[in-house]
């Protein structure tokens, strides 16, 4: 589709959808805050790194979103419409909160969640407007989901449970740090009884080094590598 062509290479644009994306709200609600907001850009540690650009467009101002959008043609009686095609899951609360933060900007984003079939037909029409495909296990919620919902394609407990995708749906939509852990174990007592697993959580967040540790990494993937990190004497 040309318009939607010229309409993401209008710089503009881009700049308008960035900033009506409140990050903070969003590392509230599926990170319990862990998250740091910032810019799809190289991160500290990695070749191509930008201080300036590492949070370039990423306050949130839904009147300045919507007067940039203006600009392009779109307002209040003329709402850009964007159809989102994405892989079910966890990531769909994170796509929701989006839906509701553009709303606010008159940019409406239709969610459509895909399967196998529908991926293959619409990928290969190219009949989308934004399509998003890739395992992110930012946070445990992302993780349970991935790999125990019935619905999922790398659906671990060989079960097909609406009870469990329930409770992993509810554990998922939780802020509060002490009831997830809660429903954290509730799930996993449920998976001991039902499923034959016995699921085991290993916190992975980097939340501090010392200054004394040297040789620890960042690579491409902006996952920490241990290998050769030491402490010296």
């Amino acid at each position: 589709d040309k318009n939607y062509a010229d309409l993401f290479n209008n710089i503009k644009f881009r700049q308008a959808i960035s900033i009506a994306v409140d990050r903070n709200q969003v590392s509230e609600l599926r990170s319990d805050g862990f998250l740091l907001p910032g810019q799809c850009a190289p991160q500290p540690g990695i070749f191509g790194y930008d201080e300036e650009w590492i949070n370039k467009w990423t306050e949130y101002d839904v009147e300045k979103a919507k007067s940039l959008l203006k600009e392009a043609g779109y307002d209040e009686n003329n709402k850009l419409r964007i159809e989102f095609i994405y892989k079910g899951g966890v990531m769909a609360g994170f796509y929701e909160i989006l839906q509701a933060q553009w709303a606010l900007a008159n940019i409406d984003l239709v969610l459509m969640s895909d399967d196998s079939t529908k991926t293959v037909e619409l990928t290969n029409g190219k009949a989308y407007h934004i399509y998003q495909t890739q395992w992110n296990w930012s946070t445990t919620c992302n993780s349970l989901d991935s790999l125990w919902n019935s619905k999922a394609g790398n659906n671990r407990t060989l079960t097909n449970n609406a009870e469990l995708d329930a409770m992993l749906a509810d554990v998922c939509s939780d802020v509060d740090e002490t009831k997830r852990a809660e429903k954290i174990g509730a799930i996993g007592d449920w998976l001991s009884d039902y499923a034959a697993m016995v699921p085991l959580y290993i916190d992975t967040l980097l939340t501090g080094v010392n200054s004394n540790v040297e040789g620890l990494v960042l690579n491409s993937n902006q996952s920490h590598v241990f290998t050769y990190a030491y402490v010296p004497e």
